[in-house]
């Protein structure tokens, strides 16, 4: 999960291990230029991430063609209070 900053919180990076966008395809490895050229090579895997403000969600460079990038589906942190009450002790 991850958490978009908003009015109440802090933007959380996600650092999980997605390595798919929204229409199913397969994420290049950061550190892959072969297909598409771009900046952000320092990372050794494929997974989704949110370097740099710009898209809606954690995203990923794709091994298509015809498709640099794309945003993945990953999960939002829940804004149920409940939720939050069960998680903040943990955090403390």
């Amino acid at each position: 999960r991850w958490q978009p900053g908003t009015s109440v919180y802090n933007s959380l990076k996600y650092n999980g291990g997605i390595s798919e966008t929204e229409s199913g395809l397969t994420c290049a490895r950061w550190s892959d230029e072969r297909v598409h050229k771009h900046n952000w090579k320092n990372m050794d895997h494929n997974y989704c991430r949110y370097p740099e403000p710009g898209h809606g969600t954690p995203w990923c460079y794709t091994n298509d063609e015809e498709t640099k990038s794309e945003e993945c589906n990953i999960p939002i942190c829940s804004n149920d209070s409940r939720q939050r009450a069960k998680i903040a002790p943990m955090l403390t």
